[in-house]
């Protein structure tokens, strides 16, 4: 998990669903979970900047992330997956975020 290696913490996920019927609750099950932690880790955020921006070259991606530490939640992804499938993963639930 990119999040975690360039963030300099250590992220582990075991999950469980109902990928039988399709991927999309488990991703965002996991992405609540994970946006979880990390507000409980981050407390009270004093001394941490509200903002932050990164960009980086990854494996094959270009990747780019702003970040606010508002406390509101969102995501915007702008992903081009050229696949309908990656081994059994559906790529086509990403577009439903």
């Amino acid at each position: 998990m990119q999040l975690a290696s360039h963030g300099l913490f250590d992220v582990y996920v075991k999950a469980t669903g109902d990928t039988h019927i399709d991927d999309h609750h488990s991703n965002e099950d996991i992405a609540l979970a994970i946006g979880t932690a990390l507000l409980e880790a981050l407390g009270d955020r004093k001394g941490i900047n509200r903002f932050g921006h990164f960009t980086a070259p990854l494996d094959e991606a270009a990747v780019e992330v702003i970040l606010d530490l508002s406390g509101r939640p969102h995501l915007s992804c702008g992903l081009d997956i050229p696949t309908q499938r990656v081994g059994t993963y559906d790529t086509q639930v990403m577009y439903t975020f």
